[in-house]
């Protein structure tokens, strides 16, 4: 398997285990890594790209649920496509190289994804590029938890976080 391909299957995995068994990122790296010799310019693209998807995962998703309005966001589509978007829009790589490698990854028999949907999410993304990076976040598009725990604090408090954030 190519290492970029191998890369970008680690970095689902991790994102995927992170999500649905609600483990910590050592200890998903661990697990996806086991076995497997990695180089030490793999582990900086993985540890990038899983950070950076953590970091910056709400627009990412925004855009997901826009372009493909019925997808499972525990789907294995939907951790090949927060990833897609991710290392297009905040770290900059080749939009081809990306592309190619996910309907790749999607072809794998471990991956419960269609080539044809990851391909079609992603070029319609490409076309409207321009238009998604313009998307606002707004308090609705948080993720619940937060929610829950900022209706806990002061109206002072929650404008003064709710700035922060968005800054």
């Amino acid at each position: 398997m190519n290492q970029g391909i191998e890369s970008r299957l680690i970095i689902h995995k991790i994102l995927s285990d992170i999500k649905l068994k609600s483990i910590n990122f050592d200890i998903a790296y661990n697990e996806a890594t086991k076995n497997k010799k990695i180089s030490s310019e793999d582990h900086k693209f993985i540890y990038n790209a899983v950070f950076t998807t953590l970091r910056n995962f709400i627009l990412p998703t925004k855009i997901i649920k826009t372009i493909a309005t019925k997808i499972d966001l525990d789907s294995d589509s939907y951790f090949l496509l927060l990833s897609s978007l991710s290392q297009i829009l905040f770290l900059n790589i080749k939009e081809y190289a990306v592309v190619n490698s996910m309907v790749e990854l999607s072809k794998l028999k471990s991956i419960n994804s269609s080539p044809k949907f990851i391909n079609g999410c992603l070029r319609s993304f490409l076309r409207k590029k321009n238009e998604f990076i313009k998307f606002e976040i707004f308090f609705e598009d948080l993720p619940n938890w937060f929610k829950a725990n900022i209706k806990k604090i002061t109206k002072k408090e929650k404008s003064d976080l709710i700035k922060n954030i968005l800054e």
